[in-house]
């Protein structure tokens, strides 16, 4: 590697090291190669333990400890909670059946990437909020969830969780 490009190397791996503590020093040489590892990845090792991370876990730790931080999570936990009663739910439709009748979780892993999808059938675009509510009322006969419902937000938490 040339000069300049090691030590430029060595001085953005120091300061990347600062806010991303885990890393790893990975070294391509030629099989003739006389100093494995090398005099650059030996140092650019040390200004990488050497770099402050404690700002890191400062700043973690002032996240987890915040009050918002922690009524979101909650929050967050109980929308989670609520969506999955929801899927195994009978009575969001009248056929006896929950959205779990049809489909299993592993089933949902990354739905929600899949849209806005092409919907053939209908010759456009449909976001997931109005393919649940097509299942909801066309294979469960039930009531579509008005915009901005609560469960269906319920129901996204519980999808995302799926991953």
């Amino acid at each position: 590697m040339a000069g300049g490009a090691a030590v430029l190397l060595m001085q953005v791996s120091q300061t990347i090291a600062k806010h991303m503590p885990d890393c790893e020093i990975i070294e391509l040489h030629h099989d003739k190669k006389l100093d494995a590892p090398s005099g650059t990845a030996i140092r650019t090792a040390d200004l990488i333990t050497e770099a402050d991370n404690e700002h890191v876990a400062r700043a973690i730790a002032k996240i987890l400890d915040d009050p918002n931080a922690l009524a979101a999570r909650n929050a967050w936990r109980e929308a989670v909670d609520r969506g999955e009663a929801l899927f195994n739910d009978t009575k969001l439709g009248a056929t006896g059946k929950s959205c779990a009748s049809c489909h299993s979780a592993s089933s949902l892993r990354n739905v929600e990437d899949a849209y806005p999808k092409f919907d053939p059938v209908r010759k456009r675009f449909v976001d997931l909020n109005e393919a649940i509510n097509y299942m909801i009322q066309e294979r469960m006969k039930g009531t579509p969830l008005p915009p901005n419902d609560q469960r269906y937000f319920d129901l996204l938490a519980y999808i995302k969780t799926l991953k």
